[in-house]
């Protein structure tokens, strides 16, 4: 099945939709862990390439909407 520009459509914005609520728990997560650096280093670099896949997202979006 051949997929329709609507499709991609939907699936970026979903994409953006879900990398922003990633980003939400990781944040409330490092709040909740602060005091374990391990964790809180791990989570920093976990929130750090999906803002980036986000940002490569939205541009997308930008350019196909």
């Amino acid at each position: 099945m051949e997929m329709t520009e609507e499709d991609v459509k939907l699936m970026v914005m979903y994409s953006c939709e879900y990398l922003n609520s990633a980003i939400i728990a990781i944040n409330n997560t490092m709040a909740m862990n602060s005091n374990n650096t391990m964790i809180h280093s791990q989570l920093l670099i976990q929130r750090e390439q999906m803002e980036a896949n986000l940002k490569r997202f939205e541009t997308f979006k930008k350019n196909i909407i």
